[in-house]
């Protein structure tokens, strides 16, 4: 296996991708534990869109949680920083969504690129170059005013 370092003695030391991306591992695997608890939380098959805010948006075909009702539900839970943890849990449940919605500053909207769930982006109207920087699986992010239109460019791709 080859090693890497980043080169931080000159101006190349604010350059974040010094590393190959296509070495980068992001498969965040959270234990078996997390997984039940969000089976649990979940318990049907519908299609999921995770939100870090309370947003009306009301379909027959999608299930909009917000992550604020999951820690309130999850307050009942053993969380004991072992065996199941908020970001543990918080990883389950971005791969069982079918999108998330959050902005480009929140760890949900961060774990969302990196685990390859499109991204619901409202208002907020980032440079490419930006995006491009902390998106490095060109995950879909869908810049948009609302989640119905979000859903509807993102189906309609």
């Amino acid at each position: 296996m080859d090693h890497y370092y980043p080169d931080i003695r000159s101006w190349r030391y604010k350059v974040k991708w010094q590393f190959p991306r296509d070495k980068m591992d992001y498969n965040f695997i959270a234990r078996r534990k997390n997984r039940e608890v969000v089976e649990n939380f979940i318990n049907d098959d519908s299609k999921i869109i995770l939100t870090c805010r309370k947003y009306d948006y009301l379909s027959d075909d999608y299930n909009l949680i917000n992550i604020s009702d999951f820690i309130e539900a999850m307050q009942g839970q053993i969380i004991d920083d072992k065996s199941i943890t908020y970001v543990g849990c918080l990883i389950e449940l971005i791969k069982k969504s079918t999108f998330v919605v959050s902005t480009l500053n929140q760890d949900m909207g961060h774990l969302a690129i990196l685990l390859r769930k499109p991204l619901i982006y409202l208002n907020r109207r980032m440079k490419k170059d930006t995006v491009q920087l902390i998106n490095p699986l060109n995950t879909p992010i869908i810049d948009c005013k609302s989640v119905s239109e979000g859903v509807e460019i993102y189906e309609n791709m």
